[in-house]
């Protein structure tokens, strides 16, 4: 139970994307042996609203998609993943003032959903990425940040901590001398006891995400989630320093 309150972190809106190729990429490693566990396409439309991801395994395979929709504010975007695995979702959508939170275990079981009013200070999904950066300089100082993370498996939210943390594994595939780290994990230390964190490795210069190293939001050809370190490379013309980011993995 306890480590669904980080596979959102990773990871309903239809929407076009104007992008014909990926804006960014990831390559996903399993922890264990290194091994590429799948990789993620990233297309965001010109406004930087829409995102959509697509993840494929290292055979091309469609593993699953995600949508992120950042109109309700881009900490809190409205998003849906789909695992083309086994038929499960994950969806965070707002309903009027009120999040509604829905999850599918597999294709033949039925949505649950569960409304829930949100708290003052929430990130949802890909927002984690923004949330960083707007509370880069007090992280970075040595600051911690609480925040709500709505984990649709529990059907509730979760409260996460977000610090500054020393550079690890998170940022041994990152060839880049300027890089600062971040940790993210739960508020409760009994829980942190339990629970691996997330490692996030960022570029100094431009603040960009560069690596996570964690439980990830996708699925192979089994049952648990990939624990994996995905290495970010953003392409030519792609996300906005204000817009969406390379949030929209795991």
């Amino acid at each position: 139970m306890l480590r669904s309150m980080l596979l959102g972190l990773l990871s309903g809106l239809a929407l076009v994307v104007q992008a014909q190729s990926p804006a960014i990429v990831g390559e996903a490693f399993t922890l264990d042996v290194g091994e590429l566990a799948y990789r993620e396409y990233h297309y965001i439309d010109e406004s930087g609203l829409d995102h959509r991801v697509v993840y494929r395994g290292p055979g091309d395979d469609k593993l699953a998609v995600k949508t992120i929709d950042y109109r309700p504010g881009l900490v809190t975007p409205a998003f849906r993943q789909e695992n083309r695995v086994d038929g499960s979702l994950l969806a965070v959508q707002w309903q009027d003032d009120a999040l509604l939170i829905q999850h599918r275990e597999k294709a033949s079981a039925a949505v649950a959903e569960q409304r829930v009013e949100p708290p003052g200070s929430l990130v949802i999904d890909a927002g984690f990425d923004h949330f960083m950066r707007r509370h880069w300089d007090g992280l970075v100082a040595g600051e911690t940040r609480d925040f709500a993370f709505p984990a649709p498996t529990r059907q509730s939210l979760v409260t996460l901590r977000a610090s500054r943390s020393d550079c690890q594994s998170s940022g041994d595939r990152v060839s880049r001398e300027a890089i600062t780290c971040f940790a993210i994990e739960p508020a409760s230390w009994f829980a942190r006891l339990l629970v691996d964190p997330i490692r996030l490795t960022y570029a100094t210069d431009n603040r960009r995400l560069l690596a996570y190293q964690g439980l990830s939001n996708v699925k192979g050809g089994r049952e648990e989630n990939f624990r994996v370190t995905i290495v970010y490379q953003y392409r030519d013309g792609g996300a906005r320093e204000d817009a969406a980011g390379a949030g929209g993995r795991g």
